[in-house]
């Protein structure tokens, strides 16, 4: 490394490791053809802005929803899931908060007002026979289960600094203070909307109204990745594979 402990604050993909650690062992990344992932070793190594100018989230026609990045801009839009989704932060993090551990995050999760949604939703979609998936199952549950503004996780994952540790320094991100319609000001199923990553990056602030055309710019994009994506091929819900049938795993079920 020509430039050693520093943080890389500059865009960076999981596609982007190949070509990258292949230059770091002494390849040629030149030669690998239709590549999606960029080399950034230079940049890792220099500390200077890399060739990744965009990320592409993710675009979901089933759901629907879809985010991109484009340099400090973040968009988003559809139902990208505005509650609480189940991830555990890494509890090898000393600064993590002790209510962020794993450990303890599930007897909070469990006394929430917020878990009787959640169970109550799994037991409706238990109860539902595999005829009764798809179209018919979005409108079974639509009116009992719509998006409520406030995350439903908002009494445990409530502080708005996050710190994690390079070497013995505390790397920490600043999110400022939390704006008071913080969880109102967007909603991605009525309107896209849109971050600046760089200087809000707890997406606190929804700027899309103040920057039309940006929005319209990062939309025209992701129409375009759009265009090019490959269809998903997802199998309906089977609720034959709930983990409870099977001993408490998740295991195959279906016989081809």
């Amino acid at each position: 490394m020509k430039k050693a402990g520093y943080v890389y604050n500059h865009l960076l993909h999981v596609c982007d490791w190949l070509p990258t650690l292949y230059t770091a062992a002494g390849g040629n990344a030149a030669i690998m053809k239709h590549m999606d992932g960029k080399n950034e070793w230079g940049s890792l190594t220099n500390k200077h802005k890399g060739r990744r100018k965009e990320i592409l989230h993710n675009i979901d026609p089933i759901i629907p929803h879809s985010a991109l990045r484009v340099g400090d801009y973040k968009i988003s839009v559809g139902d990208v899931g505005m509650t609480w989704d189940g991830w555990y932060p890494p509890w090898q993090n000393p600064a993590d908060s002790v209510n962020l551990h794993v450990d303890n995050i599930q007897s909070n999760w469990d006394k929430s007002p917020a878990n009787e949604v959640s169970q109550k939703f799994v037991k409706t979609k238990l109860a539902l026979t595999q005829n009764d998936i798809g179209s018919d199952f979005d409108k079974s549950v639509e009116t009992e289960f719509k998006y409520q503004p406030q995350n439903i996780a908002s009494s445990i994952l409530h502080k708005t600094t996050k710190s994690y540790h390079h070497g013995n320094k505390p790397v920490k991100i600043d999110c400022g203070p939390k704006p008071v319609n913080a969880s109102t000001n967007c909603d991605p199923r009525v309107s896209p909307c849109l971050f600046n990553i760089a200087t809000d990056p707890c997406e606190y602030n929804n700027i899309a109204a103040d920057n039309k055309d940006l929005v319209i710019k990062m939309m025209m994009r992701l129409m375009k990745y759009h265009q090019s994506m490959v269809p998903p091929i997802n199998a309906p819900f089977d609720p034959a594979g709930n983990p409870k049938y099977h001993n408490g795993v998740w295991d195959p079920w279906a016989k081809l």
